[in-house]
C-alpha cells in the first residue's frame, strides 16, 4: 500500500513534467519525493502496530504528515532557509 502511493504521489509532477516547461524534475526530484513519501508511509505503519491508542495514531499521522509538508516545502522553495533549501 505505501508503495501504491508513492506511485501516486509521482503521477501529478511526472504530467506536469510532460506537459508544460514550467516544472522540471529530473530523476533525483523523482528519487527524492519517493523516498520522503515512502519513508513516511512506513513510519505511520510502524506506529500505527505499535501504538493502541486510535487517538495517538491518528495523532502520530497528522505529525507525520505535516513533517512530509515541511520538508517537502524546504527542500522545494527554502521556507526556512537551510542550507538543502531549493536544491
Amino acid at each position: 500500500m505505501v508503495l501504491l502511493g508513492t506511485v501516486i504521489s509521482w503521477l501529478a509532477p511526472l504530467v506536469a513534467t510532460q506537459l508544460s516547461s514550467a516544472m522540471n524534475w529530473d530523476l533525483f526530484d523523482f528519487a527524492l519525493t519517493g523516498t520522503l513519501t515512502a519513508t513516511t508511509g512506513l513510519m505511520f505503519i510502524l506506529v500505527a502496530r505499535n501504538v493502541p491508542n486510535s487517538r495517538c495514531r491518528m495523532l502520530a499521522g497528522v505529525a507525520l504528515g505535516v513533517l512530509l509538508l515541511l520538508v517537502w516545502a524546504e527542500l522545494a522553495v527554502g521556507v526556512f532557509g537551510s542550507p538543502v533549501a531549493g536544491f
